[in-house]
């Protein structure tokens, strides 16, 4: 148990105190030893948390290693129980039986050690369609987030067209209000030397 910061902090002060007036009885003796035996529980205590912790990791690794053998001789099991014994009989009929009741021994190699060529392909397999489906959600959300961008960019693109379809029909107000201010009204014939140089 922890105890508060709070009350770690009097109890240190109320033991520093007791100390330092034994400590001018004269029993520094004491109080060293009193120390060093309280550091040493203390020591003790830790290293027995830090074995009992490093057995409990060691227990609960061997726990799931014999989980994951049982789960591997369980789909070997499976896997062989997949396998039918046939017969043919007359006719071209196949007689199937299957012993779901006993799970027959697992096999084993020259050396002594389980075949495990099956469980490699199946995990093999497993993991190419766990793969492909992760492919697929990453796709699925690339393509969204892609999606998303183009709606904004669309979204962007079309208030800066606007924007300048309102600064075009300013520019063209502004152009005709010019114009209308330099305009003195009267129309103005061409020269003469235009109709003297045509003739």
């Amino acid at each position: 148990m922890v105890k508060p910061i709070s009350l770690r902090l009097r109890n240190a002060e109320i033991r520093a105190r007791a100390e330092a007036t034994l400590i001018r009885a004269g029993r520094a003796d004491d109080v060293k030893r009193a120390h060093n035996a309280r550091v040493m529980r203390e020591a003790r205590a830790t290293v027995e948390r830090a074995k009992e912790q490093k057995r409990l990791k060691a227990v609960a690794a061997l726990a799931a290693h014999k989980a994951i053998v049982a789960v591997k001789a369980a789909y070997e099991a499976q896997h062989k129980l997949a396998e039918p014994v046939s017969e043919s009989g007359g006719a071209g009929i196949i007689y199937k039986e299957y012993d779901n009741s006993a799970l027959p021994p697992a096999a084993a190699t020259a050396e002594g050690e389980q075949d495990w060529s099956r469980w490699e392909a199946w995990m093999t397999g497993h993991l190419a369609n766990e793969r492909e489906a992760v492919l697929n959600i990453v796709n699925e959300g690339v393509n969204k987030m892609l999606d998303q961008e183009r709606a904004s960019i669309d979204r962007d693109l079309a208030d800066l067209r606007a924007e300048n379809a309102e600064l075009k029909g300013m520019i063209g107000t502004v152009l005709r209000l010019y114009a209308g201010e330099t305009k003195t009204g009267d129309v103005v014939d061409l020269p003469d030397w235009r109709k003297r140089d045509a003739a």
